[in-house]
């Protein structure tokens, strides 16, 4: 029985050691990657704020509201020339500014000919034609023109929702003022099922949305199943024992039930290898718990001495070289 757990420990070290060049542990880049990611996600907040950041120009249409006096509230459009025409006050240049700069024009501008103390409020109804392109796992994927304001979910909902391969994240690529392209990523699941706000980020013009695909986890089942091999782990879904071993065709006639053996990794990174009464499972006496992402499920056959051929070909090739080194 020591020979068999020293082997499945061996396996599980091929299984789960990564590649050569992948790091085991966090670096100083990957650390400052994170903090970078966390606070471009309130970057991607803050200068969103079209009112704040968005400058005027040819094709937008903005309403100029002047308080107490509805007489002079107009919705007007910004010529090619970058100006507009107001009640009292003709051609008024407005290209270049953001809507609080405007505000103080207007109010100074009212000032001087027919107001006293103006106040002026001034909203962006329609944005001019700005592309934003959705990317992915997307039932409609291309460029969208941007001409009102617009958060995530409402993109996401233009351009279709997602497919049946799509993931649980997305990612949102942008310039920032300096023009180097910045990226954050948005997980689904948080901003959709679970409603947080803070994820539903405004659109901006030149925005890259992505949506990549599902990317599942595995567990392995080998030995003396019925189809031995890897199987993914649904979103949002567990796998128990026994789901896995009836996913992997069942227990043949000279299966060790109750000599199986879970390989699995710990967050510290060692392995171990935890002992598998199916049997108890099976008659409702024993733990059927839920499996993680690269399990393995090792059922012995009750007479081999050996490893079987099922076996060999039912794991990766790391793992198959590593059984041969061990018998």
């Amino acid at each position: 029985m020591k020979h068999l757990d020293l082997l499945l420990l061996l396996i599980g070290t091929l299984l789960f050691t990564p590649l050569p060049g992948q790091d085991t542990q966090p670096t100083a880049g990957t650390l400052d990657q994170t903090v970078k990611k966390n606070t471009l996600l309130e970057f991607i907040r803050i200068r969103s704020n079209p009112a704040a950041n968005y400058v005027l120009g040819p094709g937008d249409i903005i309403t100029v509201d002047v308080f107490g006096v509805p007489e002079l509230k107009t919705e007007v459009q910004v010529a090619q020339d970058g100006t507009i025409m107001l009640p009292f006050l003709s051609l008024v240049r407005v290209e270049g500014l953001n809507t609080a700069e405007l505000q103080v024009k207007l109010e100074s501008l009212l000032a001087d000919s027919v107001l006293k103390d103006p106040h002026v409020m001034v909203s962006i109804k329609e944005y001019r034609s700005q592309p934003v392109h959705v990317l992915g796992e997307i039932s409609k994927p291309g460029t969208y023109q941007l001409t009102h304001f617009m958060r995530l979910v409402d993109l996401l909902s233009l351009a279709g929702g997602f497919t049946a391969a799509a993931g649980d994240m997305c990612t949102i690529s942008r310039q920032d003022e300096t023009g180097i392209s910045q990226q954050v990523e948005i997980s689904l699941v948080d901003l959709l099922e679970n409603g947080n706000p803070a994820l539903n980020v405004p659109i901006q013009a030149g925005d890259i949305i992505h949506v990549p695909k599902r990317v599942d986890r595995i567990y392995y089942v080998i030995g003396d199943v019925g189809k031995p091999g890897a199987y993914p782990i649904p979103p949002k879904k567990e796998i128990r024992l026994s789901e896995a071993l009836t996913t992997a065709g069942g227990f043949t006639k000279t299966s060790s039930l109750a000599n199986t053996r879970l390989v699995r990794a710990l967050p510290d990174g060692q392995r171990t290898v935890v002992a598998i009464d199916f049997d108890k499972i099976l008659k409702g006496t024993g733990e059927d718990f839920s499996l993680q992402e690269n399990d393995m499920l090792y059922i012995p056959n009750s007479k081999a001495k050996g490893i079987s051929q099922a076996m060999l070909s039912s794991v990766p090739n790391f793992i198959y070289w590593g059984l041969l080194l061990a018998f």
